[in-house]
């Protein structure tokens, strides 16, 4: 189950408990979510916030995503001219952005263990979204 209030458009989640499709939200509602995934020609998928379920950040989903393993729990990508470090323990992540070898934003966040919390913390702090090609 997730909070509404955690979710945002282009956040990957799953629809259900034991569904493993990775669907995007499209639309949000008082009390649904539209959920779409890439090549869908038909219509959108309706669902409700209590039914979604996040993505587990893995060490895979992160290659997928760009990121390369520097060590110590350490992942690094570039995106739109800001270098992205992000450190994953069991406790916590914590983001730096920078532009220019100068920290240009930071933050540490508990709790973040799916992938819709990460796509809104790498927001958050870069103003840009997280490129993801769940496919790959």
């Amino acid at each position: 189950m997730i909070d509404a209030k955690d979710l945002r458009i282009g956040n990957w989640v799953y629809d259900g408990e034991h569904t493993q499709f990775p669907m995007y939200v499209q639309t949000i509602g008082e009390d649904y979510v539209y959920l779409n995934f890439n090549g869908n020609e038909g219509d959108v998928f309706e669902s409700t916030p209590e039914d979604l379920h996040g993505i587990p950040i893995t060490e895979d989903l992160l290659k997928r995503m760009g990121f390369t393993f520097s060590g110590y729990g350490i992942w690094n990508k570039t995106q739109h001219d800001r270098h992205i470090s992000i450190n994953i323990s069991r406790e916590f992540v914590a983001i730096e952005a920078y532009k220019d070898r100068l920290v240009d934003s930071r933050c540490t966040c508990h709790g973040v263990k799916c992938l819709h919390h990460l796509q809104n913390l790498f927001y958050e702090i870069s103003r840009t979204e997280l490129k993801i090609d769940i496919w790959n």
